[in-house]
């Protein structure tokens, strides 16, 4: 699915060669060319995953901080009509938003307005000293 291209994904993400292996090295090309290039191998990468039995999840943590290339990046696959069975989890804090908050909240617009994707906000609050408290004695309990 990587094709000749799988090193731009290892390089970003190497436990993924535990399933796609070692990756020849990619020839240099431009900056503006290698951000193509990885999108292209990425999606081509989710549509072969998301086409499994069990289709694919991808968990994204801290979006508030991600750069708009790569939230644009997440939107286009997510719009993708190819890529099927795809879970897009991301977690994010919107009292923490960084320098591309508005660019994340209009990925959520772009996901809203696709046609058969279904998305769900759950916001979460902060733990309480004394749900931490609770938390930490639970764990180390022993019984």
């Amino acid at each position: 699915a990587v094709g000749s291209k799988g090193k731009l994904l290892t390089d970003v993400m190497p436990k993924l060669r535990v399933l796609i292996g070692n990756q020849a090295e990619v020839g240099e090309v431009s900056l503006l060319e290698t951000k193509l290039q990885f999108s292209t191998v990425l999606r081509k990468f989710i549509y072969a995953a998301s086409k499994l039995a069990q289709g694919i999840a991808l968990f994204v943590d801290d979006l508030q901080w991600a750069d708009y290339e790569s939230l644009n990046l997440l939107s286009d696959c997510v719009a993708d009509k190819d890529i099927k069975y795809l879970l897009l989890v991301s977690a994010y804090r919107h009292d923490e938003g960084g320098a591309n908050f508005q660019a994340m909240m209009g990925l959520f617009d772009k996901i809203k307005d696709c046609k058969d994707i279904f998305m769900h906000n759950i916001e979460v609050k902060n733990l309480t000293k004394h749900d931490t408290a609770k938390l930490v004695n639970n764990a180390l309990s022993d019984g």
